[in-house]
C-alpha cells in the first residue's frame, strides 16, 4: 500500500501499486469533505450530514448530532436497530458494534 499526504499532512491518496483505492478531500481548515473510490463513489461530508455516492446517484445515508449518529434507512424495519461508531481522534470510524458489544 502506498499512502499520499497533502500540504496539511492529511491522508489524500491510498495505492496498491498504481491502482488507486481512495482519494480524500478536504476543506483548507482541515475539514473532510470526501472520499472517493477509483470509480468517483464515495461520501461527501458537510458539516453533520454525511451522503453516499454510488451508481444509484447521491444520497443522504446519516446525520451526526451530540447524541449520537442517526441513519437513514432504506426499506422497511421493525424495532430498534441499535449500533456504536467507535472512532478513533480525528473521528474516522474504526468499527461499527451492536448493544452485546459484536462487531458488524
Amino acid at each position: 500500500m502506498n499512502f499520499e499526504y497533502n500540504i496539511l499532512n492529511l491522508l489524500a491518496v491510498v495505492k496498491t501499486g498504481t491502482t488507486l483505492k481512495a482519494s480524500y478531500t478536504y476543506l483548507a481548515d482541515g475539514t473532510k469533505l470526501r472520499v472517493a473510490d477509483a470509480s468517483g463513489n464515495g461520501f461527501y461530508y458537510s458539516g453533520s450530514l454525511t451522503h453516499v455516492k454510488n451508481s444509484a446517484g447521491i444520497q443522504l445515508e446519516g446525520a451526526t448530532t451530540a447524541s449520537g449518529r442517526v441513519l437513514v434507512g432504506t426499506g422497511s424495519r421493525t424495532g430498534n436497530d441499535i449500533r456504536y461508531f467507535l472512532t478513533d481522534h480525528l473521528g474516522s470510524v474504526r468499527a461499527i458494534v451492536d448493544q452485546s458489544g459484536t462487531v458488524k
